[in-house]
C-alpha cells in the first residue's frame, strides 16, 4: 500500500487527509500550525517535523496550501520536499494556484525523477468531509492512474482533464464563471425587487424559465436566507480565484474586460467590511445603494 505524505491540513486538508487515513493508507502529515495536526495524529497519522520529513519515505505527497508562493516554498524552501522525495515518487498539487506555477514545479522536479500532477478540488468543505469532492487532474495518464486509488478516497469524481496544469485551468474557468455569475444575478434581482417584484416570485419565474441554473438555486438560498456567515466561500477567496484567472488570461494574451470589472466589484464589497462573508454577500453592497433587500416579502424591512 502506498505511503502518503500530506502537507497543509487546514479547513479542507484535514478532512481530505482523514479520508485517506480511513482507507488504511499510512499517512504522514505536516502543517506549520501544531494545532492543525493534532486531530490527524489522534486519527492515526504520523506527524512530521518538516516538509522534507513528510516526503522522505512517501510514494505520493499531497500539497494543500493557500497559494502558489506557498507551494513553491513547500517544495523548494528550507527543508522542502525537493530535498527528500525519492526518484519515482509523485507530488500531487491540490491547491488552486496558477497553472504556470504547477508547470514550473513539474519542470524543475523532472530532472530529479519526481512526477508531478495537479489536482485542485471543488464542492467545498462539506464534500471534503464526506469524501465526495470533485477532483480535476492534470498530468501524464500513467501517473494519474497510479494516484487514482488515493485520490478516490477524497473524491467520488476524479476527472483527468489533460496535460499538467489543465486541472488548474478547469478549476479557474469553473470558479470564474460561477463567482461572476452571482454578481449579474445580484444586480438583476436588486433591480427587480426595486421595481416592486416579490423576490420569491421572481426567483420562481426565473427557475421556470431560460435563466434557470445551478448557481441561481445556490444564490437564492444563500441570499434569501442571509446565510453569509460562516461563509462557505468568502469574498477573499473569490478575489483570489478570479485574480488567478485574470492573471492567467493576461499571460495568454486573452482580454477579460467583464471579469476584471467583476473582480473590482468584489474588491469594493470586501473593502466595505464584507471580505470574510460568503461571496454571495456582495449583493448587500448593491442592496444598500438601491435601498432594497432581496429577502422574502414577509420579512422585508
Amino acid at each position: 500500500m502506498k505511503k502518503v505524505g500530506f502537507i497543509g491540513v487546514g479547513v479542507m486538508g484535514r478532512h481530505m487527509a482523514k479520508n485517506v487515513l480511513k482507507a488504511k493508507f499510512p499517512v504522514t502529515v505536516y502543517d506549520t500550525r501544531s494545532s492543525a495536526v493534532k486531530e490527524l495524529q489522534e486519527a492515526g497519522a504520523r506527524v512530521a517535523a518538516s516538509c522534507a520529513e513528510a516526503g522522505k519515505d512517501a510514494d505520493i505527497v499531497i500539497v494543500m496550501v493557500a497559494d502558489g508562493a506557498q507551494v513553491r516554498d513547500v517544495v523548494f524552501g528550507t527543508d522542502g520536499l525537493s530535498a527528500s522525495m525519492r526518484n519515482g515518487s509523485t507530488l500531487v498539487i491540490m491547491s488552486t494556484i496558477e497553472p504556470t506555477v504547477v508547470k514550473g514545479v513539474a519542470e524543475e522536479l523532472r530532472d530529479r525523477g519526481i512526477n508531478v500532477i495537479d489536482a485542485p478540488v471543488y464542492r467545498g468543505a462539506p464534500a471534503a468531509e464526506a469524501g465526495t469532492l470533485g477532483i480535476l487532474v492534470g498530468g501524464e495518464q500513467a501517473v494519474v492512474d497510479d494516484c487514482r486509488e488515493v485520490l478516490q478516497t477524497m473524491g467520488k469524481d476524479v476527472y483527468h482533464c489533460g496535460d499538467i496544469g489543465s486541472g488548474e485551468v478547469v478549476k479557474l474557468v469553473n470558479n470564474f464563471i460561477i463567482i461572476n455569475h452571482t454578481l449579474l444575478l445580484s444586480e438583476a434581482m436588486v433591480m427587480g425587487v426595486k421595481y416592486g417584484m416579490k423576490p420569491e416570485r421572481l426567483i420562481q419565474l426565473l427557475k421556470d424559465g431560460s435563466a434557470n441554473s445551478w448557481i441561481l438555486g445556490y444564490w437564492s438560498d444563500m441570499v434569501m436566507n442571509r446565510k453569509f456567515s460562516p461563509p462557505l466561500f468568502d469574498i477573499n477567496m473569490a478575489l483570489k480565484d478570479t485574480g488567478l484567472a485574470i492573471n492567467t488570461a493576461k499571460e495568454l494574451g486573452v482580454p477579460m474586460p467583464l471579469g476584471t470589472m467583476c473582480h473590482q466589484i468584489f474588491q469594493l464589497a470586501g473593502a466595505n467590511g464584507r471580505d470574510k462573508l460568503d461571496y454571495t454577500a456582495a449583493v448587500t453592497w448593491l442592496e444598500e445603494m438601491a435601498g432594497v433587500k432581496v429577502v422574502p416579502s414577509t420579512t422585508a424591512a
